[in-house]
């Protein structure tokens, strides 16, 4: 899978992962999509976001993004989706002082609450491609 993975929280509902920074993408060039945005006269990018999927019994699934407030592309959003509550604080941190050898280049932390109401949970199938 492209840029996917499963993770499961800590006792304490916290967790942790390791990434790229994500970047901004424009959407798809295809008819009726492409008329439809220089009709509207937007521009055809997405900011740069990651996805997630949280999934536990007695919970409503919950679908949703954090974008990145140093996406150039963050308040001219094709698809409408940038609010402030799933704006990331990404911090950035010096080179060498991720304590890990692999990364040498200056490297961003996220830290971000994720609010899951009670209900019905329903795990959705992942994609075909």
């Amino acid at each position: 899978m492209n840029l996917r993975g499963r993770l499961a929280t800590n006792s304490d509902g916290s967790f942790r992962f390791r990434s790229v920074m994500p970047g901004g993408y424009p959407i798809s060039d295809r008819e009726p999509i492409a008329s439809l945005v220089k009709v509207a006269s937007r521009n055809a990018f997405r900011p740069a976001h990651l996805h997630f999927i949280f999934y536990k019994p007695g919970f409503e699934t919950l679908i949703t993004q954090v974008f990145s407030p140093l996406c150039p592309h963050l308040h001219k959003d094709v698809a409408f989706g940038v609010t402030r509550k799933l704006m990331g604080n990404f911090i950035e941190h010096q080179p060498g002082s991720a304590g890990d050898p692999d990364v040498q280049d200056k490297w961003y932390s996220l830290n971000h609450t994720f609010v899951m109401a009670a209900g019905v949970a329903i795990l959705p199938e992942p994609p075909i491609d």
